[in-house]
């Protein structure tokens, strides 16, 4: 309790302060004025925003440009895929590697009987 009376005291002190002080001086334009540092921090300010604006504008052009390619690289990988799935579609094969039928062999998955585990071994050579 006593230091909340302290404080209200010492900020009525200051404000007394304050009071005498604004009847003693005069208003002076030049005093409250920025002056030329003002104005050369504040042009320097508005420099460096409008330098991060460009900054900003040109990397998300950039990423919008990718965005466009990767959709364009996309659509042609897709392009490719049908055109693979159509041709193998009139071949008779669904256009993987190695999957064509082999004689003797079962055409579905394109391994003959003898690539079985087990079938067809040879016997190891004694010396």
């Amino acid at each position: 309790m006593t230091a909340l009376l302290a404080t209200v005291a010492m900020a009525g002190g200051v404000a007394v302060r304050l009071a005498e002080a604004e009847t003693d001086t005069e208003f002076d334009p030049t005093i409250v004025s920025p002056g030329a540092p003002g104005f050369i921090v504040t042009g320097l300010l508005a420099a460096a925003v409008i330098l991060l604006g460009f900054l900003l504008v040109s990397r998300l052009r950039k990423s919008a440009y990718r965005a466009e390619v990767r959709e364009q690289i996309d659509r042609e990988l897709a392009e490719q895929e049908a055109a693979g799935a159509a041709d193998a579609a009139v071949s008779g094969t669904d256009g993987g590697a190695g999957t064509e039928a082999r004689p003797g062999g079962d055409a579905e998955d394109g391994r003959g009987r003898d690539d079985e585990p087990g079938a067809g071994a040879e016997p190891a050579k004694r010396d």
